[in-house]
């Protein structure tokens, strides 16, 4: 949450969580000529702002809660972000349908985008939908829901988008399965999965556990791809810390 939550709500019965920070920030923007760069510098390189989401105390937590900026509060990705996250991390293409007839022969073709930049939401794509991205119609950020659902997690681990993602010949689990000969290289191929979508090694612990799975080398991708889609269900991945 931001000071004031929905950040276009301005109003007496919606106030912010800190308005001493807000009136400060306020004073600032304007002594600065309202220059937008020195506002960004000053959120950006604040302590507050670089906070982790692990807290000392309950205390602490409780003050985040509250908006005091105790620390990072964690929260899961947009719907367009984790489209866009599931994209990059399994190295596929994001192709997008346009939802009405195109003069130009062209602009018919699928296009390759970000979901982020898609005006409205393909009907097909359940995982937009089912994490809260709106249909836009009206001007408020109200508009977005952030409710957590079981239909989620469903999806998450039978939408046949993302089963399609990791079983694609051109992505980067089967090109690391490609590359697999041996237990060693097996190891290898791990260590690349937790760097390419969790953008860390994985630690002692999850490796040796992970290596038991190495039977058959000719199932190979088969585990590369059930490691994937553990990684991708996994908090670690769909929230943001």
């Amino acid at each position: 949450r931001g000071i004031v939550d929905p950040v276009d709500d301005f109003r007496s019965s919606n106030p912010p969580s800190n308005p001493e920070l807000l009136e400060q920030l306020r004073l600032q923007f304007v002594a600065h000529g309202y220059s937008v760069r020195w506002l960004m510098r000053e959120i950006l390189s604040s302590a507050a702002f670089r906070r982790e989401s692990v807290y000392d105390s309950e205390d602490d937590f409780d003050n985040a809660r509250a908006g005091q900026f105790a620390g990072f509060m964690p929260r899961r990705m947009m719907a367009e972000v984790l489209q866009d996250a599931v994209v990059d991390a399994t190295q596929t293409i994001n192709t997008f349908e346009p939802q009405t007839e195109a003069k130009d022969e062209k602009l018919a073709d699928k296009i390759q985008s970000r979901a982020v930049l898609y005006a409205s939401v393909p009907r097909k794509h359940s995982l937009l939908r089912a994490f809260g991205k709106p249909e836009r119609l009206t001007d408020c950020d109200c508009e977005r829901s952030s409710d957590v659902s079981l239909r989620q997690s469903l999806i998450l681990i039978n939408d046949d988008q993302i089963a399609s993602r990791l079983r694609d010949p051109q992505g980067v689990v089967h090109r690391l399965a490609a590359s697999v000969s041996n237990a060693v290289a097996f190891e290898f191929a791990i260590e690349e999965l937790y760097k390419q979508i969790l953008c860390r090694a994985p630690s002692h612990e999850e490796k040796e556990h992970l290596r038991t799975l190495y039977h058959d080398p000719d199932l190979v991708a088969e585990y590369l791809e059930d490691i994937a889609w553990s990684l991708i269900n996994s908090k670690e991945f769909l929230f943001i810390r």
